[in-house]
């Protein structure tokens, strides 16, 4: 296989992840979030600031979160983005090709009204959007794959580098009381992230493609997930 036809799991996404969405998380746990407006949450591998209610809350990275790039460590910037009046979550990962020695910017917006959100349905939303753009931009940084904008639904859903990024939105996503290894755990967690893609692309569960379209994204990513692990 070439280094565009693999999945990478040996990276600790799930941990980058939570280091990253520490500082989002608690402050999250302890403001409460007006029903209408923005709220924005800014981190870039030293200091973390969010913008909530008209005030600013800032503070230190402790532990950082970092892509390794031979022996060198550089911090990857993430933007969260709180209370629009559209629809659903999604991410993007921004980089510059002309420049491989970075890794880009990671965004993920929360479109959907905010009163419609549970403060875990944010946390959960969130780390799910981070680790699967941070997944990207290693994937960028690391093996200079690049993104995989303009393709199709039936593309874009096959394509390996989403389904790379995807399995690792479900590990993220998983509670310490899972094991990311156990196939039975990670499935019941690829399931709500594929239902939820297929939603937020207007696939929704009435329709005929919805579930034809469902079984053959579990199937891969189950499949890429237990060769990605040495499971045949």
């Amino acid at each position: 296989m070439g280094r565009d036809q693999i999945v990478r799991l040996e990276w600790d996404i799930a941990g980058m992840v939570g280091n990253i969405l520490t500082y989002f998380d608690r402050v999250i746990d302890d403001e409460f979030l007006l029903k209408k407006g923005a709220h924005q949450f800014f981190c870039d591998g030293e200091t973390w600031d969010f913008f909530i209610n008209q005030k600013t809350i800032s503070g230190e990275v402790e532990s950082g979160h970092f892509l390794h790039k031979n022996l060198g460590l550089i911090p990857v910037t993430v933007t969260i983005e709180i209370g629009d009046k559209k629809r659903n979550t999604s991410g993007f990962h921004e980089y510059d090709e002309e420049n491989e020695e970075h890794p880009g910017i990671i965004i993920v917006n929360h479109t959907e009204n905010i009163k419609n959100l549970s403060r875990d349905e944010i946390k959960i939303r969130s780390r799910s959007a981070v680790s699967h753009e941070l997944y990207h931009a290693a994937r960028w940084f690391i093996d200079q794959v690049p993104g995989t904008q303009g393709l199709s639904l039936k593309a874009h859903a096959e394509n390996v580098e989403e389904v790379g990024a995807r399995i690792q939105e479900a590990i993220s996503i998983m509670p310490s009381t899972k094991n990311p290894s156990d196939p039975a755990d990670f499935r019941q967690h690829i399931v709500d992230i594929i239902e939820y893609y297929l939603i937020r692309n207007s696939v929704e569960s009435t329709m005929p493609l919805y579930s034809d379209l469902r079984e053959h994204m579990i199937s891969m990513h189950m499949a890429e997930y237990r060769k990605s692990l040495g499971l045949f």
